[in-house]
C-alpha cells in the first residue's frame, strides 16, 4: 500500500524547470542609444526584456565575440520567434507598438556548448 501511494505521488508530481528572469531594459521616448554586453555559458540563455513607452521604431544591433553564439527574439504581438533575427552580427529596425514586449535571448550554439566555450555578446538598442 505504501509503495503504490509513493508511486502515485511521484507520477503526479509536476516537473519544475528553473528559468532565468530576463534583465529589464527601460526605453525612453528620446531614442537614446543604449549598449549592453554579457556572457552566456553552461547551456543557460541570457535574456533581456524591453518595452517602448510609446509607438516608435527600434533599431537592434547585435554583435558577438565568438562564433559560438546564437540569438532568438520574440515579440508579444507575434507568436513564436522572429525568423529574420536568427544570426549575428545583425541589424534590424522594428516598428514597435506602445507597450509591446520584446525578449532577446543569447545562447551558446551546440558546438560551443560541447566545447564548453562561452558566448560573449554585445548589443545596442536605439
Amino acid at each position: 500500500m505504501r509503495l503504490s501511494a509513493l508511486v502515485a505521488m511521484l507520477a503526479l508530481a509536476a516537473p519544475c524547470a528553473a528559468t532565468e528572469t530576463p534583465t529589464i531594459i527601460s526605453l525612453d521616448d528620446g531614442g537614446a542609444s543604449q549598449s549592453f554586453s554579457g556572457v552566456s555559458s553552461g547551456g543557460a540563455p541570457t535574456k533581456f526584456s524591453l518595452s517602448p513607452p510609446s509607438a516608435r521604431s527600434i533599431t537592434f544591433t547585435l554583435e558577438s565575440v565568438e562564433d559560438g553564439c546564437g540569438v532568438e527574439m520574440q515579440r508579444s504581438s507575434r507568436l513564436g520567434y522572429m525568423a529574420e533575427f536568427d544570426r549575428i552580427p545583425a541589424k534590424l529596425v522594428v516598428a514597435a507598438k506602445q507597450g509591446e514586449v520584446f525578449i532577446i535571448s543569447f545562447f551558446q550554439n551546440r558546438a560551443a556548448w560541447i566545447a564548453k566555450s562561452p558566448c560573449s555578446f554585445s548589443f545596442e538598442v536605439e
